[in-house]
């Protein structure tokens, strides 16, 4: 029994990289705390967390929170994610932040998530930030305040080899200037320890949000005087001015992030979807010639369009050649020398109804051999079908078509078989008499 469990064993050597890192394929557990702000330029109302995704597919935050813990090491619930992101390559951000630190930044930050006024006040001098799963389990965390904070350092092996985050970072969170908090490691790199791996960025922090739109922290962001989509934020610290409302933004605005808010193809016009069938920058709902084919002339369907209806919208015909008359271009008529407006097709060959030889069964090549008009498709096997000019032999060449096959012939053929033999029934009768007579009963007449 020894024998087997260490066969066992050997045989079941875990692939190295679930021995080192048991959750690596979790759908958020792989990520950094990766900056922080106290406050900026002393209002400590504005204050933001920024985290990063170590790894692909951990954009699944829905059973994720944050949670404060004071100097004596007491949590308190910060944030429940009760909803993920959309993005969630290798480095993307999670942008957590209040009201007050959105009117900060240039343009004013769209977060992912909002925490209220001051939500990190109490423990500016020391304390420190988690983010855990939903059932408590530490994957990240960030500690400051050094010797003043007397609470856990620890955490989970999954973003840190030996689960021990501190010692934490010397002082407290930045809170007075523009400078942030942040992790100076790659975006793929676990910690080592708070202390190493967190220094204060060199100038005014920048902030990025789930979209990959970034923000620049202002103490007094000059937004202008104008709010062209009077949204309540002025033109230049808008990230989205879109006058029109729907969720594209105009064109010549610097602030607009086009991560969130693409450049409208209509921007006087709302149109949700910036639909443009003929891919000329222009939206088909403000669009005055929607010309797919670009020969000039516009489809038919398009509200906004005022030049000429193309007679074959989808073919390039700038001539607009119509030889019989019908509305539609000779280019896609399937009868072009036949008027038939409605374009009928019912078999959905090359040719419509109107000039199709056989319509109810599809031949593009329009074969008759007799000429009689009407396509071979529709005669050949059909009974008293005729397509070789003989109307007795069953409906086609050497009688080898129609019901009666090669038997010569089907009603037509038998009636006329039938009177022949009829005709000749006379002169048989004679004939039999006069044999009678000439050679008595029993007797064989010789021949001479």
């Amino acid at each position: 029994m020894r024998i087997s469990r260490a066969l066992f064993v050997v045989g079941f050597c875990a692939p190295p990289f679930l021995a080192a890192s048991p959750r690596a394929y979790a759908t958020f557990h792989l990520m950094q705390i990766e900056q922080v702000i106290g406050g900026v330029s002393g209002d400590t109302d504005a204050q933001a967390i920024q985290l990063r995704m170590r790894s692909n597919g951990q954009e699944f935050v829905s059973a994720a929170r944050l949670r404060i813990w004071d100097s004596a090491g007491n949590p308190t619930l910060l944030l429940d994610l009760t909803t993920s992101v959309t993005r969630g390559e290798t480095g993307s951000r999670i942008l957590i932040a209040t009201p007050a630190f959105i009117a900060k930044t240039l343009p004013n930050a769209e977060a992912d998530f909002q925490i209220p006024n001051g939500s990190l006040t109490a423990i500016l001098a020391s304390g420190s930030l988690t983010f855990e799963d939903d059932l408590g389990t530490v994957l990240w965390r960030l500690t400051w305040g050094n010797a003043s904070y007397t609470g856990p350092t620890t955490g989970g092996t999954d973003n840190d080899q030996d689960g021990q985050f501190g010692p934490g970072v010397a002082g407290a969170l930045p809170s007075a200037g523009l400078t942030a908090l942040i992790f100076n490691g790659a975006a793929t790199a676990p910690s080592t320890n708070n202390a190493a791996d967190y220094g204060t960025t060199p100038g005014a922090a920048v902030f990025t949000n789930n979209a990959g739109c970034t923000y620049t922290v202002d103490a007094g962001p000059a937004c202008g005087a104008v709010d062209s989509d009077m949204d309540g934020t002025n033109d230049d610290c808008d990230a989205c001015t879109d006058t029109d409302g729907d969720g594209a933004g105009d064109p010549g605005f610097a602030t607009n992030c086009l991560n969130s808010c693409p450049t409208d193809n209509c921007p006087a016009v709302q149109n949700a979807s910036q639909g443009d069938a003929d891919n000329d920058g222009i939206g088909d709902a403000c669009d005055t010639c929607t010309d797919t084919d670009g020969d000039g002339f516009g489809d038919p369907g398009f509200g906004a369009s005022t030049c000429p209806v193309d007679n074959c919208a989808g073919t390039a015909n700038p001539g607009q050649e119509d030889g019989d008359g019908d509305g539609r271009g000779d280019v896609c008529d399937n009868c072009p020398a036949l008027a038939n407006a409605d374009q009928a097709n019912t078999d959905s060959d090359a040719r419509g109804d109107a000039c199709d030889n056989c319509p109810g069964a599809a031949n593009s090549d329009q074969a008759d051999a007799d000429g009689d008009g009407t396509g071979d498709a529709c005669e050949a096997g059909a009974p008293g079908g005729d397509d070789d000019g003989n109307p007795d032999d069953g409906g086609g060449p050497g009688g080898s078509d129609g019901a009666c096959g090669t038997m010569g012939g089907c009603a037509g053929g038998m009636a006329s078989a039938v009177t022949a033999v009829m005709a000749g029934l006379p002169l048989l009768r004679r004939r039999v008499r006069r044999h009678s007579k000439s050679a008595p009963l029993g007797t064989t007449r010789s021949s001479s």
